[in-house]
């Protein structure tokens, strides 16, 4: 099997929405993406993480046998809500990136399992909807920092975890359930009303 001449192929029709793609050929230009969505957030932890890293190296080397564990806590905690919010960003860009990167392949997808592309559509509005509710919540990140306990962590993680049950959010996990759902559906034997049977590399 080819894995290149699915991915060359997705890329080079990144604006046709007519036609139709095979399973395979989707399915391992969606693998694609989401190898380049998790390599960049990997990239943008290891960036971040290091910085974090060293921000406490030097607030303890600024002030050595100093016993202000308020102050250091305070920028730990100042650092860790910017690098979530940037999390937050980076993860908001990247999702815009593959959402329009997969659209059209999606779109040929469907057409090849006889559906309409409009479905498409729907998933791509609910992913927006996602993406936005998850903008949203930077304040509320931010808000949870800054009130932040280290003596009693839980009360943050209880305030996080409810913005990951926030109604946009769970919108952004219906639109790759429809993607998967759609995705993995049979092909339409010969010619069906999107066009001729699709090459499978």
């Amino acid at each position: 099997m080819n894995v290149i001449e699915p991915i060359r192929h997705c890329l080079s029709n990144l604006v046709t929405f007519t036609g139709r793609d095979s399973r395979t050929t989707f399915w391992i230009y969606t693998a694609f993406l989401v190898v380049l969505y998790f390599a960049v957030s990997w990239i943008y932890g290891l960036i971040v993480g290091g910085a974090m890293v060293l921000d406490g190296i030097n607030a303890i080397s600024s002030n050595p046998g100093s016993t202000n564990d308020a102050a250091l806590a305070d920028a730990i905690k100042t650092r860790m809500a910017s690098t979530l919010v940037g999390t937050i960003w980076v993860n908001a860009i990247a999702s815009l990136i593959a959402t329009g990167l997969l659209v059209t392949a999606f779109v040929r997808r469907l057409h090849d399992s006889g559906k309409p592309g409009w479905i498409a559509g729907l998933a791509v509005a609910l992913k927006l909807v996602g993406i936005g509710g998850g903008i949203a919540s930077i304040p509320f990140v931010t808000a949870a920092f800054e009130k932040l306990d280290f003596a009693h962590p839980e009360t943050m993680q209880a305030d996080l975890q409810s913005l990951n049950s926030s109604p946009a959010v769970l919108m952004g996990m219906v639109s790759l359930l429809l993607v998967v759902v759609f995705g993995i559906m049979g092909s339409s034997d010969g010619h069906n009303r999107y066009g001729p049977e699709p090459a499978d590399y």
